[in-house]
């Protein structure tokens, strides 16, 4: 049965094209997961609804670590496309100052000995 999601979930986002070691990686975060939600089963300690709550927890911290990582990975993104939008209007002027004195040298107001 794990296989059968693990084999689902890498094959509906294409994991492997993506990250050499993307089934690895889902592999573990499923077993971490699932782990995680039968901790509370395999307990004597609380009752049914204890055991739901604590499960409702995990799960809103799975949630919340995973908010996290995306806005992170969000910010990285728009780093570097600032900086590349930086880099090519730095290219761009580069250029148009090479281009005036092009004009200058040909007007001769620039004198190349």
């Amino acid at each position: 049965m794990m296989e059968t999601v693990i084999t689902a979930l890498s094959d509906e986002f294409q994991i492997q094209k993506r990250h050499k070691h993307g089934k690895m990686i889902l592999t573990a975060v499923i077993c971490i997961v699932l782990f995680l939600v039968g901790l509370p089963q395999c307990s004597k300690v609380c009752d049914g609804r204890t055991a739901l709550i604590i499960i409702i927890i995990i799960i809103i911290i799975i949630i919340f670590i995973i908010i996290v990582i995306i806005i992170i990975i969000l910010i990285i993104l728009l780093l570097i496309i600032i900086i590349t939008i930086i880099i090519i209007i730095m290219m761009m002027m580069m250029m148009m100052m090479m281009m005036m004195m092009m004009m200058m040298i040909m007007m001769g107001f620039i004198h190349v000995y």
